[in-house]
């Protein structure tokens, strides 16, 4: 993940998103923290279509043990298909998803576990612009595992 570039860290996301590139390529959050995280029963995150995101903390337990504990999320803006036009870039989909985080409506609900982790103010987002988001992310899921992605099952 070498040629991502730091954003920030989540409880800022409104000091630097607007310097994200308004181009299509994925986005990570990674922990720094070496030490066993906290749970929350009630997480920050926003119900979409008023499906509640919080899932179990045993569920959460158990995501952890076969996760990555560094990279916690990995997610694409964009398409490969040249012919979508749906617009979604960067900026519009980080976005999106710190507005999920902080109990907004929003239509982005992946990565719906860092809500649910006591400190994720203190996660940090990064990006990368590239051509193919929906390969990038699929390969990049499947490499590091990430604890908050939920289709690494799938891969």
């Amino acid at each position: 993940m070498e040629s991502f570039k730091k954003a920030g860290k989540i409880k800022d996301w409104k000091i630097w998103i607007n310097n994200l590139p308004q181009q299509k390529g994925v986005y990570a959050v990674t922990r720094e923290e070496d030490i066993e995280p906290i749970f929350l029963e009630v997480g920050t995150g926003g119900f979409f279509k008023n499906e509640n995101p919080n899932v179990t903390i045993n569920e959460l337990k158990e995501k952890w043990i076969k996760s990555n504990k560094t990279i916690m999320y990995i997610g694409k803006a964009g398409s490969d298909d040249a012919k979508k036009t749906n617009g979604s870039v960067i900026k519009k989909r980080v976005k999106a998803y710190m507005r999920f985080g902080n109990q907004k409506k929003s239509p982005h609900r992946g990565g719906k576990y860092i809500w649910q982790l006591e400190n994720s103010g203190e996660l940090i987002v990064w990006y990368f612009v590239c051509d193919n988001p929906e390969v990038t992310e699929g390969r990049l899921i499947k490499k590091y595992k990430p604890f908050a992605n939920l289709k690494d099952e799938k891969i």
